[in-house]
């Protein structure tokens, strides 16, 4: 994983690339980071031929114990299309809770969860 040190530094956002075989296959991020109120937003990319091959569960795993431990967080969302079924079932088996009283606005079809640290 390879930390944009710029965005971090500007606490901000951390942009980690995967990499696979030499090959960028993707990326995971942690962003709209405030340390002041212990939050951040998550996402994440992979290109469609490492789709549903764990990578992203294996990384997700790294990336928050990054964000409950080292930078302190007590909040991190994700924002999901409703038809991304992998994506929510990689959401649900890390405990990130659905939000159905909240909207993404400008994005109706998105969902929201959040997993808070303990």
């Amino acid at each position: 994983m390879v930390i944009c040190d710029k965005l971090y530094k500007e606490e901000n956002r951390i942009f980690w690339l995967l990499q696979y075989k030499n090959e960028i296959i993707g990326n995971i991020v942690l962003h709209r980071i405030s340390l002041k109120n212990n939050f951040a937003e998550i996402g994440y990319k992979l290109k469609p031929a490492f789709q549903q091959k764990g990578f992203i569960s294996e990384v997700l795993k790294e990336v928050l114990k990054f964000g409950f431990q080292k930078i302190k967080l007590k909040t991190i969302e994700a924002f999901t299309h409703k038809d991304n079924t992998a994506s929510i079932v990689l959401l649900e088996r890390y405990n990130f809770v659905f939000q159905p009283e909240r909207t993404d606005k400008g994005f109706e079809h998105n969902r929201i969860f959040k997993l808070e640290d303990n």
